[in-house]
């Protein structure tokens, strides 16, 4: 039986990566840095769903560098270390907006719902159904319904779930997310990053935006029953490190 060089080559590699994970007791880590092209993407998926007043806020509030990845994703050049104002000018001039003086405030999030929305009298508790999402500042989250606890400052995401940080995407069960604490709890997911598809009953995205599973399926390949993977013990995944 004669077998091409391109397979091989897939096997070569699929061994040597194997062996490497089971030298680190079978904990991966994947690090892949920012690119102009990742930043297109999440720029574009926001710019999909907001209005002129919602993206005025974001350019307002949003961090340093978030707004330098808003700058490059639309061309704009910015000069190294240039003060966040000069950036936030450039991106109003770009969209034809009146510039605005940010006021002191928390974290800003966006909530959208395209269907139904039901607030409890005592404003407490707000559910959405329908094509919702929230944005927190470089998160995306999706889902069919969503529940948002006011004082809690917590939201859960059930039906169609959807998650984006990044270059990395996930799509699970259901989600709870703390906008106090800054992390989140992601079930029955299925993480794409960097090439590598990771299955997982838990996922977890903590306040230093480290994203890590307990017990995963890795692969690379993309049918819905792969044809090969690895079962690993962890996997931790961070774009900043």
């Amino acid at each position: 039986m004669k077998i091409s060089a391109k397979f091989k080559s897939f096997f070569n590699i699929f061994l040597l990566l194997f062996v490497l994970i089971a030298i680190f007791s079978t904990n991966i880590f994947a690090n892949q840095d920012s690119n102009s092209e990742n930043i297109t993407t999440v720029s574009e998926s926001i710019y999909l769903y907001l209005s002129s007043d919602e993206l005025a806020l974001l350019i307002t509030y949003s961090s340093y560098e978030e707004l330098v990845k808003m700058a490059q994703s639309l061309n704009i050049k910015v000069e190294d270390q240039s003060p966040i104002e000069n950036i936030r000018k450039l991106l109003y001039e770009y969209f034809g907006f009146k510039e605005q003086v940010p006021q002191s405030s928390g974290q800003t999030i966006y909530i959208k719902s395209s269907d139904i929305v039901n607030i409890t009298d005592d404003g407490k508790i707000i559910e959405l159904r329908g094509n919702n999402f929230i944005i927190l500042g470089s998160y995306i989250f999706k889902a069919d319904r969503i529940i948002y606890y006011v004082d809690e400052e917590v939201f859960y995401g059930y039906g169609n779930v959807y998650f984006k940080s990044g270059s990395m995407v996930a799509t699970c069960e259901s989600l709870e997310y703390s906008i106090k604490k800054m992390n989140g709890t992601f079930k029955k997911i299925k993480l794409t990053v960097s090439g590598y598809i990771i299955y997982s009953e838990l996922g977890y995205i903590a306040a230093n935006e480290i994203f890590t599973t307990d017990f995963a399926r890795v692969t690379m390949c993309n049918e819905v029953d792969p044809h090969y993977y690895l079962n690993v013990r962890k996997v931790l995944y961070s774009e900043s490190i």
